[in-house]
């Protein structure tokens, strides 16, 4: 049974709304792990020990998340049917 609505009633611009925001929030964290698994090791310990003192600051956070990306997604994939089908 599908659902009918007009072009200008309140839940279908609402609707149009959430479907927006979804797809823009899905292009940022896109860009954002992207950009984060572009790194190399290589380039963050440049970074640690010729940067800015900001830039070696966020080396070395990043360095960790770098290290344990592998371990990271390897668990949220072992556990992803336990978040999915609550």
């Amino acid at each position: 049974m599908a659902v009918q609505y007009e072009c200008c009633d309140v839940e279908f611009s609402k609707r149009v709304l959430i479907i927006v925001l979804l797809v823009i929030f899905a292009g940022l964290m896109s860009g954002l792990t992207l950009g984060l698994m572009s790194l190399s090791l290589v380039d963050l310990e440049v970074l640690a020990k010729s940067g800015t003192p900001h830039d070696r600051n966020n080396a070395g956070e990043i360095s960790l998340l770098a290290l344990w990306k592998l371990t990271i997604t390897y668990i949220f994939l072992q556990y992803w049917d336990k978040f999915v089908f609550l």
